[in-house]
Order: structure tokens, then sequence, then C-alpha cells
């Protein structure tokens, strides 16, 4: 239940990053997709949460950077 909120504080958070001049606008462009792709496998069932995860935020970070290492 969580998953969806935890994406959009992360989705929030790197844009504070990119605005800041933290992270450049490739990381942050990579860094959107790869949540909104993450977002969109959860709610079509392609991905699944791990149980093994520490928890969902874990889980969403862990998936996002095996997608860009």
């Amino acid at each position: 239940r969580l998953y969806k909120h935890d994406i959009m504080g992360s989705l929030a958070h790197a844009n504070m990053l990119y605005h800041q001049g933290i992270i450049d606008e490739i990381s942050y462009q990579e860094i959107k997709q790869g949540l909104n792709d993450i977002l969109n496998d959860i709610n079509t069932y392609r991905l699944v949460f791990d149980e093994t995860a520490e928890d969902i935020h874990m889980f969403i970070e862990s998936e996002l950077t095996k997608r860009y290492p």
C-alpha cells in the first residue's frame, strides 16, 4: 500500500536534487523514468514486492539500481 507514496516522495526528492544542482539533468531524467517504470510495473503486476526486502523504500531503491547501475 505504501509503494505509490514512496515513489512520489522519491520523485520529489530527485526533483529537489536536480533543482539544487546536486544531480545533473541526465541523472534526474533516468531516476524519474526508472521510478515511473517501477510504478507502472507494480501497478500491472509485472513487479512483485520482494518479501525479503527490508522495507518498500529499500525494495524500490534496489530495483532502480538494478535498472540504472
